[in-house]
C-alpha cells in the first residue's frame, strides 16, 4: 500500500463534524451598494437553500444543482473546505472573477476563497448516474467555513433514479421466451437500454444470435449486521443468449465490496479485476460465479449505526443491457464504542513524532478479544493495543495507540488502523488515522486562529497600517536562509503596499513587515500573496495571504467592496 493516502470525501466529514445550524437572514441587496446587515458582526454566511432535490432523473445522466453562498456579514468571509459523501458527484465553484473552478477530492476539499461583505459564489453540484443503482439515492454535501455561527453546513441532497421505460410491445415482437427484444425476464433489473433525445434509436438486435446476461439474483439484503461483520455471498452469472457474451469488467462501488470471479475455468482475484479489461467469455449456456465481500469494518465513523448499500457493476457485451448493477444492502449496528472516533494528529512538525490512544468498549459482544492491531504503513506509524479495566462485568475494554514515527515525511496522510477481534461475528474494528506533516519552519501572523494569514482587518481610509509575519526555523541543523519576499498577486492593484525584510538571527529567525497604502482607489476591498523564497530543502518556496480593507469614518461603514 503506499506511504501517501490522500484523504476523499469520507475523511473530510470526519475531519469537521457536519452539524446544521440556523440560517441567518438579510436585508436585500441595495442598488447603491453591497447587502449589509446591520446587526451581523463578522462574517456571516448566507445559503440559498437547506437541502437539493433533484427528483426523478434516468440513470445514465448527470443532473445538476446550484447552491449560492453569500456574505451577509461586516466582515470578510472565508470559504475554507466543500466536499461531498460520495464519489459519484464533482463541485464546482464559481466567482465573478473565477469561474467553473474544479474542487479537487484529493485535496481534502480545501478551497482558498474569500467573500468581502455582499459578494457570493456559485457551487454547482453534479450527480454521475451511472455509477448508481436505482432507486432512491440521498448524501450530504458540507460547506465549511468561517462564519462562527454557521460554519459548517451540512446540507442533504437526494435524488430518484429511474430506468427508462420499455416501450410497448405487439405480439411479433415478443420472443420465443414471451420478452421484448429489450427486456429481460424477472431476474433483470433494467428493462431497456438507455437512448437519449439527441441520439436516434439504435435498430432492434436479433435475438437470435444476442448474447445476453443473466444472474440469479440482482440484490443481496444481508438484513441486521454488526459493525465489523465480513458478510459474504456468491452471484451466478450466466449466458442465456445465442452467442458468446464478453465480461469486460467489473467495478466495486468503493473498498467495501470486494469481488474474485470464476470465469473460463480461472479465477481472477479483486486486485485484477480493478485493473483488467475483457476478464473471460462465456459461451451460450455457460456460467460463471462472482463472489462479493462487504467489508462493514471499513466505515467513515466507528461506533455508529449505519444503513449500507453498495453497488458492483458488471459490463459486458449484452446489446440489451451492457451493464448489470448487483446491489448489497445491510442494516449495520454497532455494538461497541471508539473514543474519538478517529486518530487526529492534526499538523505535526516534521521530526517531532507523536502518539494518540483511543479506547474500545463494548458490553454487547461477550467474551471477546483484540487480537492483533495492524497498520498499513509501518514505516509511518505503529499501533499497540491493551486490555484496560471495565465499568461493567459485561464489558471489555482496550486501549490503542497509535504512535507516528518522528522520520515520517511530509505530507497530509488518510490512513487507517484495522483491529482484528477474537469473536464469531466481529472479525475486524478499523479506526481512520489523519495527520499532516509540515516543516519544522514556523510561520507567525496577526491571527489567533491556525488560518495563516496576514489580516489587515478594517483600515481607515486616508491611513497606511503595517502588520509583522514572523518567521521561525524550529532546528538549527537545518538552516532556514530567506533569500527574498515579494507581493505576488494582489487584488485590485499591489500599487502602494511595501514590504520589508527583517534578519534577526540568519537561518533561524525573521521578521517580514507589511504595509498598506491609506487607500487604493474606488475599490476599498484588497486581497492578494506574499511569496517567501528561501533555501531551505523543505519549504523553498511558501506563499501567505493578506486581506483588509477601508472604512470612511466620515460615512461611519465600509467603503464599497467590489
Amino acid at each position: 500500500m503506499p506511504l501517501r493516502l490522500l484523504a476523499v470525501t469520507i475523511g473530510l466529514f470526519a475531519l469537521v463534524a457536519p452539524v446544521a445550524a440556523a440560517r441567518a437572514g438579510a436585508a436585500p441587496r441595495s442598488a447603491h451598494g453591497p447587502l449589509q446587515d446591520p446587526a451581523a458582526k463578522g462574517p456571516r454566511a448566507k445559503f440559498s437553500a437547506d437541502s437539493l432535490d433533484f427528483g426523478k432523473v434516468l440513470v445514465g445522466t448527470s443532473p445538476a444543482r446550484e447552491l449560492v453562498i453569500e456574505n451577509v456579514g461586516d466582515a470578510p468571509l472565508e470559504v475554507r473546505r466543500v466536499g461531498v459523501t460520495c464519489e459519484c458527484a464533482t463541485l464546482r465553484l464559481s466567482t465573478p472573477t473565477r469561474p467553473n473552478v474544479p474542487i479537487a477530492t484529493d485535496d481534502e476539499g480545501r478551497v482558498a476563497l474569500t467573500l468581502p461583505p455582499g459578494d457570493r459564489a456559485t457551487l454547482k453540484l453534479t450527480i454521475d448516474t451511472s455509477k448508481l443503482a436505482a432507486g432512491p439515492f440521498e448524501k450530504r454535501l458540507l460547506v465549511v467555513c468561517s462564519d462562527p455561527k454557521n460554519g459548517a453546513l451540512s446540507l442533504p441532497f437526494k435524488l430518484q433514479i429511474e430506468l427508462p421505460v420499455a416501450p410497448k410491445t405487439t405480439a411479433a415482437d415478443v420472443d420465443e421466451h414471451g420478452h421484448a427484444p429489450h427486456e429481460h425476464d424477472s431476474m433483470g433489473a433494467s428493462k431497456t437500454p438507455i437512448v437519449s433525445k439527441e441520439t436516434p434509436a439504435a435498430p432492434p438486435i436479433d435475438p437470435a444470435v444476442a448474447p445476453r446476461l443473466e444472474v440469479d439474483s440482482y440484490k443481496v439484503d444481508f438484513k441486521t449486521v454488526y459493525r465489523g461483520e465480513n458478510l459474504k455471498h456468491t452471484f451466478k452469472l450466466r449466458n442465456s443468449g445465442h452467442s458468446d457474451l464478453t465480461v469486460n469488467e467489473i467495478r466495486n462501488s468503493c473498498a467495501c465490496a470486494a469481488s474474485r470471479l470464476r470465469i473460463d475455468g480461472r479465477t481472477i482475484e479483486e486486485k485484477e479485476l480493478k485493473e483488467s479489461k475483457r476478464l473471460g467469455v462465456l459461451a451460450p449456456g455457460e456460467e460463471a460465479e462472482l463472489d462479493v465481500e462487504l467489508k462493514t469494518a471499513v466505515a467513515p465513523t466507528p461506533g455508529k449505526d449505519a444503513p449500507l448499500s453498495k453497488p458492483v457493476r458488471i459490463y459486458t457485451n449484452d446489446p440489451a443491457r451492457a451493464v448489470t448493477v448487483l446491489t448489497l444492502e445491510a442494516t449495520m449496528i454497532s455494538p461497541f464504542t471508539v473514543e474519538p472516533e478517529r486518530f487526529d494528529f492534526g499538523v505535526l512538525r516534521k521530526g517531532a513524532g507523536a502518539t494518540l490512544s483511543a479506547t474500545l468498549r463494548s458490553d454487547q459482544l461477550g467474551d471477546f478479544t483484540v487480537t492483533q492491531a495492524t497498520s498499513p504503513n509501518p514505516e509511518l506509524m505503529q499501533v499497540r493495543f491493551e486490555p484496560i479495566a471495565a465499568t461493567t462485568a459485561a464489558e471489555r475494554a482496550f486501549r490503542i495507540d497509535v504512535e507516528v514515527s518522528a522520520a515520517a515525511p511530509l505530507g497530509s496522510f488518510a490512513s487507517h488502523v484495522e483491529l482484528a477481534l477474537s469473536h464469531d461475528r466481529v472479525k475486524a474494528i478499523v479506526i481512520p488515522v489523519h495527520l499532516n506533516i509540515e516543516p519544522n519552519v514556523f510561520i507567525t501572523d496577526n491571527r489567533p486562529d491556525k488560518v495563516e494569514l496576514l489580516d489587515f482587518e478594517v483600515m481607515s481610509l486616508g491611513h497606511a497600517k503595517t502588520i509583522e509575519l514572523t518567521i521561525e526555523n524550529g532546528d538549527r541543523s537545518i538552516p532556514y536562509v530567506l533569500k527574498d519576499v515579494a507581493i505576488g498577486s494582489c487584488r485590485p492593484s499591489p500599487n502602494g503596499f511595501a514590504v520589508e525584510m527583517v534578519e534577526v538571527e540568519k537561518g533561524m529567525k525573521y521578521t517580514v513587515k507589511l504595509t498598506a497604502p491609506p487607500e487604493i482607489g474606488a475599490a476599498k476591498y484588497f486581497q492578494g500573496d506574499l511569496v517567501l523564497n528561501a533555501e531551505h530543502p523543505d519549504l523553498p518556496l511558501r506563499k501567505v495571504r493578506f486581506r483588509g480593507w477601508y472604512k470612511d469614518d466620515k460615512q461611519g461603514s465600509p467603503g464599497n467592496q467590489p
